[in-house]
């Protein structure tokens, strides 16, 4: 029997439908907010997104309750559009049994609520929205699947959501187990765009030793204001100010959020990045590597052979 966690809330997905409007143990990163809930899930406990792309929530602890961890059987369960066209909660219990086997289809006929999607060239990738799946394809194999599809910005999806995903798909591949994991959009009011997801993962063979967290992942793009209402936008972007310019001087790297490359500051590589992919960091390059970051294979050699030397020290001189 797996293990449960203490304190489950069984009226969640009620209490969650709520906030958005419908009827009725990894490591956390060094930089990622964290906040306590109280009870179930709900907005009023996230704060205001300052600059990360996610918040821990409820202590990290998912909220499954007694009879979801013991139900024991892979599985997926994907909820009905409501009256407004939004997807509500995807829930599932995946393993390698639910990966896919064939490569990912367009899915550019599909266009869910709140899709008025622009570009922007300071936006990776050129276009203001992803059609973000809930549950990645990666993991579970669903790629045309309406309801599982919501209208997510290119940071909420490569920053948000991916480095979660990865979490998951590692530790299936790695282990062959099962996580327990759902992901819930949450709508404000009648809007047609999801402020923000909640991730919710536990480990199952393991009793969520291997692999646990609760985020919630803001649907936000940076220099973006958003009508979460429509869907509509516009941009506020000026260019880099002097507390960036000044941050990225005073940083340990600058990250390259396309090539998703780790850069020494004075790299001159950096000099010819967008200014819209720059980000400085203090993170721990162990915790880089976490998130798919790599080292850049000119600036950073000599610094990721001095972190390789030490970690390899401290695993034999503990």
């Amino acid at each position: 029997m797996y293990r449960k966690i203490k304190n489950s809330c069984l009226c969640f997905l009620f209490c969650l439908f709520l906030a958005a409007g419908c009827s009725p143990s990894v490591q956390e990163s060094e930089t990622i907010l964290q906040t306590e809930t109280v009870g179930p899930f709900s907005l009023e406990y996230v704060p205001a997104y300052s600059g990360d792309p996610a918040v821990v929530v409820n202590g990290n602890v998912p909220f499954f309750t007694e009879e979801e961890l013991e139900s024991g059987t892979v599985f997926e369960s994907y909820s009905s559009l409501d009256a407004l066209g939004r997807c509500g909660p995807a829930f599932a219990c995946v393993g390698k049994e639910t990966q896919p086997e064939q490569e990912r289809t367009m899915i550019d006929d599909i266009h869910p609520s709140g899709w008025q999607n622009t570009s922007y060239d300071f936006v990776d990738k050129g276009y203001l929205y992803n059609r973000c799946h809930l549950i990645a394809y990666s993991i579970a194999g669903e790629n045309d699947n309406e309801r599982n599809l919501i209208t997510g910005t290119r940071y909420f999806n490569a920053e948000g959501m991916l480095p979660y995903e990865n979490m998951v798909l590692r530790y299936v591949q790695e282990t062959g187990g099962h996580v327990l994991y759902r992901v819930s959009p949450i709508f404000e009011g009648e809007n047609l765009v999801a402020s923000g997801a909640l991730m919710e993962a536990y480990s199952l063979e393991d009793a969520g030793k291997g692999l646990m967290y609760c985020v919630y992942v803001y649907n936000v793009q940076p220099f973006v204001v958003i009508d979460y209402k429509t869907g509509e936008s516009r941009s506020e972007y000026t260019g880099a100010d002097a507390e960036t310019e000044a941050s990225l001087q005073n940083c340990r790297y600058i990250l390259n959020i396309s090539s998703r490359k780790i850069h020494m500051p004075d790299c001159e590589s950096v000099a010819k990045m967008s200014e819209h992919n720059k980000k400085p960091t203090n993170e721990a390059l162990d915790r880089l590597e976490a998130n798919d970051f790599a080292p850049c294979q000119s600036c950073m050699h000599d610094e990721y052979l001095r972190w390789k030397d030490q970690n390899n020290h401290d695993e034999t001189n503990p």
